[in-house]
């Protein structure tokens, strides 16, 4: 048995039993009346079944090879990745299944393990194994943690005393984030306050559970962000324009009053800053560079920004326009970059579709 055979059957076997698994448990935990997981065991069963297949039959295996080898080849993957790539697709449907629509998930461990298997099988899926692995410098390194301590600094110091009142904003998200702490609420997949994905209260509330229910336990994770926003902000000047333009860029932002206001804020708002520029940046690097990493760090970020602040969806916006003017003045360009585009997607999907399914 070569390899690749082995390496396919190993995973149609893993993952065929894993949905199964997986499945009895959210017929287990989940009223019948919410999910209808039938399809989900005649998947599982089918890929069982098919590693079995291919195990015992080499000619079976070369039949399966060469279709799965025609859409590999179209996106410049392995046939084994485009296994993982729907397998994907199942997972995240299993975790939003897992998860419900209320406030404390029917099935929480499948819920989150099946939600971080479908981003993984998406990512490992649609990654190139052969393309040249992008290095960074110990001076950029250097660079970032400095641009980091400086951010950080003026957005994290006395942040209990300025801003001096807390808003009501802050206190009622505060509430819902403590509400995680105590357990009366798990489901992050679900909308609450103002509407707003839950995940930004569970991160809230584990802040708030190392430091206590106290106004900087509240406001932090701002900070935090805040400070990687300007990180960002220079490596992405430095992708685009060179060292220079995303230095100017980090010590501008660093000290924009603005900002460094909702960095202050125990809010989601700050959050839009970061997913931004990751996104763009990233998106940039890979269709500049034609690397696929490039493509699938854009689609994890343009996936978790949904998460938070509303104003992210604008986000998918840009892109979308992005491929328009493409289409308009580089066509042959954008066309060379659709095996790319398509896994950057896959990804963003597997990672914002327990949210949508709520």
């Amino acid at each position: 048995m070569t390899d690749k055979r082995r390496l396919l059957t190993t995973i149609l076997l893993v993952a065929g039993s894993l949905i199964l698994g997986f499945v009895n448990q959210i017929r287990i935990d989940v009223p019948k009346e919410q999910s209808n997981p039938t399809w989900a065991l005649f998947v599982g069963f089918s890929v069982f079944i098919g590693g079995l297949i291919i195990f015992q039959s080499q000619k079976a295996y070369g039949q399966i090879s060469l279709k799965l080898q025609k859409a590999a080849d179209w996106l410049e993957v392995t046939d084994w990745q485009i296994v993982l790539l729907f397998i994907s697709l199942v997972f995240v449907f299993l975790a939003a299944m897992g998860a419900g629509l209320i406030q404390k998930m029917y099935s929480p461990v499948i819920a989150v393990i099946s939600w971080i298997f479908g981003i993984g099988w998406a990512f490992i899926g649609g990654y190139q194994w052969d393309q040249e692995k992008p290095t960074i410098s110990k001076s950029t390194i250097l660079l970032s943690i400095i641009v980091f301590v400086i951010a950080f600094l003026f957005r994290g110091f006395g942040t209990g005393t300025i801003p001096l009142f807390l808003t009501g904003d802050e206190a009622a998200s505060g509430i819902i984030a403590a509400q995680f702490k105590s357990g009366d609420w798990n489901n992050i997949f679900i909308t609450r306050w103002y509407s707003f994905p839950t995940l930004f209260s569970f991160i809230q509330s584990i802040f708030i559970e190392i430091f206590g229910q106290t106004t900087e336990a509240l406001r932090i994770l701002s900070a935090l962000v805040g400070a990687l926003t300007v990180v960002a902000a220079y490596l992405c000047g430095k992708v685009m324009f060179g060292n220079r333009a995303g230095m100017l860029a980090a010590l501008s932002l660093s000290a924009l009053h603005f900002h460094i206001n909702f960095s202050r804020l125990g809010l989601n708002n700050i959050w839009d800053g970061l997913w931004y520029t990751v996104t763009i940046g990233a998106l940039w690097y890979g269709w500049e560079n034609n690397k696929r990493l490039g493509y699938l760090f854009a689609g994890l970020a343009l996936g978790f920004s949904q998460y938070f602040y509303a104003s992210s969806k604008g986000l998918l916006g840009i892109i979308i326009l992005g491929i328009f003017l493409a289409f308009l003045f580089n066509r042959h360009r954008l066309y060379q970059s659709i095996p790319n585009l398509v896994p950057m997607f896959i990804v963003s999907i597997a990672v914002i579709f327990p949210v949508l399914y709520s």
